[in-house]
C-alpha cells in the first residue's frame, strides 16, 4: 500500500500538472503549441533509467473525430489498415527485457454508447488484464481530458475524470528502466490500434514540473 505521505505528494504533483497546463494555455499560441505533440508527427518517446520509488506519467488528450491525419508514426508492429474505433494513447515498455508493461487506447463502445480509455496492464508475467475508464460521449469530444499514471513500487494508480474508475492490480514486479511512448499507431499484443485523432500534450512528469516551478520562481 502507498504510505500516507506518498499519497499527499501525489496529490500535490497532480495539482502542479494542472497548474502547468493551464499556465501554458494562457500563453501565446506559439508557446501553447510547444506544449503539445506535433500535429504532423504525433508521437513522443521518453526513456526513464532507474526510476525511483514513485514515478508519474501524465498527459492531456483532446479528441477531434474529424481530425485530418498527416502521418502515422509506428509503435511496435506496423498497422496496415487504420482503426478509427480503437486509437492508441500510450504504451509503457520495459527496457530490461522488452516486455510491454501497460498500454492504453481510446475505444468507442457502440454496444453501450460509451467512450472508454481502455487500460491493458500486465498483472502477471505474460498475462494482461483490461480495465475500462468510461466517459460520457456527450462530454468527451472537444474537451481536454487528463490521464495520470502513478507507479509506486509495484502499486499502480490511474487517475482521470472518467465516470468509472476501476481499481488497478499491482504489477508482478518492480520496474527499473522503461520507455514511455505517447501517441503513434501499431499492432500491440494482437490489438490493432489506430492513430489518435485530435491533440495530445507532451508527456508530463514530476521532473518537468519541478523545472517549470524553478523557472517561474526565477522570473
Amino acid at each position: 500500500m502507498i504510505q500516507t505521505e506518498n499519497v499527499g505528494l501525489i496529490m500535490v504533483q497532480k495539482l502542479l500538472i494542472l497548474l502547468h497546463f493551464f499556465l501554458t494555455q494562457s500563453c501565446s499560441i506559439h508557446n501553447y503549441e510547444e506544449s503539445l505533440l506535433s500535429s504532423s508527427n504525433p508521437i513522443e518517446e521518453t526513456i526513464f533509467l532507474s526510476i525511483g520509488s514513485t514515478q508519474i506519467f501524465a498527459f492531456w488528450s483532446f479528441s477531434i473525430p474529424m481530425w485530418e491525419v498527416k502521418m502515422y508514426p509506428e509503435v511496435e508492429e506496423k498497422l496496415y489498415i487504420d482503426n478509427k474505433e480503437e486509437q492508441l494513447l500510450f504504451l509503457l515498455k520495459s527496457l530490461d527485457d522488452g516486455r510491454i508493461i501497460m498500454f492504453m487506447n481510446l475505444a468507442f463502445l457502440n454496444f453501450d454508447h460509451m467512450v472508454s480509455h481502455r487500460l491493458h496492464i500486465e498483472e502477471n508475467i505474460n498475462n494482461m488484464s483490461i480495465f475500462d475508464f468510461h466517459f460520457d460521449p456527450f462530454e468527451y469530444e472537444g474537451q481536454w481530458k487528463l490521464t495520470m499514471i502513478t507507479i509506486s513500487e509495484q502499486h499502480v494508480i490511474v487517475e482521470s475524470d472518467a465516470i468509472s474508475k476501476p481499481e488497478i492490480p499491482d504489477l508482478s514486479e518492480k520496474l527499473k528502466n522503461v520507455k514511455f511512448i505517447l501517441g503513434g499507431t501499431g499492432s500491440i499484443n494482437s490489438y490493432h490500434l489506430g492513430i489518435f485523432r485530435g491533440r495530445l500534450s507532451k508527456i508530463l512528469t514530476q521532473h518537468l514540473l519541478n523545472d517549470k516551478i524553478k523557472l517561474l520562481d526565477s522570473t
